[in-house]
């Protein structure tokens, strides 16, 4: 399992990519 970590300032559309990204490839995504 891969892991993205999605820091601040991606904006709500950097956030809804991440999460389609996780949901595709079954990716953990941590938010800091």
């Amino acid at each position: 399992m891969n892991t993205y970590m999605i820091t601040g300032g991606t904006g709500g559309l950097g956030l809804a990519t991440a999460r389609l990204l996780a949901q595709q490839a079954n990716t953990q995504v941590v938010l800091a």
